[in-house]
């Protein structure tokens, strides 16, 4: 069994509605409790009128349901309650507010229609709910490690990818759905609500950054999926040129002779940017924005192809390392085919110019001309933000 206790993920700001909807779960289960044991009303009719029931299915069964858990036993609602507060919080802090709290309801409905198609049983708890924060976290934060305890022959806690830890639950409803339609492995728990509110999640938070309603990061699955694409039409626009220095074919019938000094260095530098290549295309870039610091030192001319080198530059402006950012950023400018990433890398210098190496007058040099080239309202404040903090 695995146990997630939280994701290394960084808020920008505390959540609210996930706590919450943790709170609202807790609060009717123990309303239910302590109603069952004072005999305040009767549980089963509680239930019953709040359930989800395709036999007598009235429509605000779609939403109730989703807060009633089984009062017989306890943990139906304690692990719901677990993988929502860890899950929910970043998948929040991505899509806003009033916008999770749609999400999570609306995921809970997907599930229970989808429980619909192939039970007749009533349905409660939160369980299909969760399962599409799950799949939009999946999405949203596909390389990000998920603290776990390990429950199995050995005992521990580990961090473990989310495409795992995700992609090993989801396997495990589709398995046992599969042997329910085979008539094996008869269960009360729902699997395919778990299954249709994980593929929810999933397919909703791809489309909301697909259409931008999410802004897309560089750690989320569609900026990935771009990534890919780019990658490949480089790759085929290499094999269709003569070749770069990323792309040297090797002649195995070169002769043995000795190289200069300068050859020799230009050699290594071209193994070095090799592999700082091969690093972002998969996918392990602070790795590859960690080997590029230490091509920088050596010579601090070497660049990278545009979109690498953006993808770099970017992880270093995360890990705060400042000056070698501004280093990257710079020289990605200086690089002819940098013209479709000149506004933001421009905008992105002059923030670390103006707010963290203190060189005021070329930050506002950078913002010099981007009034008219930026469209975005936020970007434009930005801009306004920061010519004040530059001063006169």
């Amino acid at each position: 069994m695995f146990i997630p206790l939280r994701t290394e993920t960084v808020l920008r700001r505390s959540p609210m509605i996930t706590p919450i909807l943790v709170m609202a779960n807790i609060g009717i289960y123990i309303i239910m409790f302590m109603g069952a044991q004072w005999e305040f009303f009767s549980i089963e009719r509680f239930i019953q009128w709040g359930w989800l029931n395709p036999g007598q299915f009235r429509p605000w069964q779609l939403v109730t349901y989703q807060f009633l858990h089984d009062p017989g036993s306890i943990w139906h609602l304690l692990f719901n309650m677990l993988f929502l507060w860890v899950f929910g919080a970043a998948v929040e802090d991505r899509m806003g507010r009033i916008g999770f709290a749609c999400f999570f309801i609306l995921g809970g409905i997907a599930a229970g229609l989808g429980q619909m198609l192939v039970s007749n049983n009533p349905v409660i708890g939160a369980s299909g709910s969760v399962t599409s924060v799950t799949g939009a976290f999946l999405v949203l934060f596909p390389k990000v490690r998920i603290r776990t305890v390990l429950w199995f022959f050995l005992i521990g806690i580990y961090s473990i990818p989310a495409a795992w830890f995700i992609g090993l639950y989801f396997f495990i409803d589709v398995a046992n759905q599969f042997m329910g339609f085979l008539g094996r492995g008869a269960s009360n728990v729902a699997y395919m609500a778990h299954i249709c509110g994980g593929v929810f999640g999933f397919t909703v938070a791809f489309l909301l950054l697909a259409t931008g309603v999410i802004k897309s990061h560089q750690v989320d699955l569609f900026h990935l999926f771009k990534q890919s694409r780019r990658r490949a039409n480089m790759r085929a626009a290499v094999r269709e040129s003569q070749g770069g220095v990323w792309d040297v074919p090797i002649s195995s019938e070169a002769p043995a002779r000795r190289k200069s000094p300068k050859q020799v260095a230009s050699s290594k530098y071209a193994q070095q940017r090799s592999r700082i290549i091969a690093l972002v295309r998969g996918h392990d870039i602070p790795e590859a924005a960690r080997q590029y610091k230490q091509l920088l030192q050596e010579d601090p001319t070497q660049t990278l192809p545009a979109e690498i080198q953006l993808d770099v530059a970017n992880m270093l402006f995360a890990q705060e390392d400042h000056e070698t950012a501004a280093t990257a950023y710079q020289l990605l400018l200086d690089q002819r085919d940098s013209g479709r990433f000149a506004v933001d890398v421009k905008l992105a210098l002059s923030i670390l110019l103006i707010r963290h190496l203190d060189q005021p007058t070329r930050g506002l040099q950078l913002l010099e001309g981007l009034d008219d080239r930026i469209r975005d309202p936020k970007q434009q404040q930005l801009i306004l933000q920061l010519r004040e903090e530059a001063g006169p």
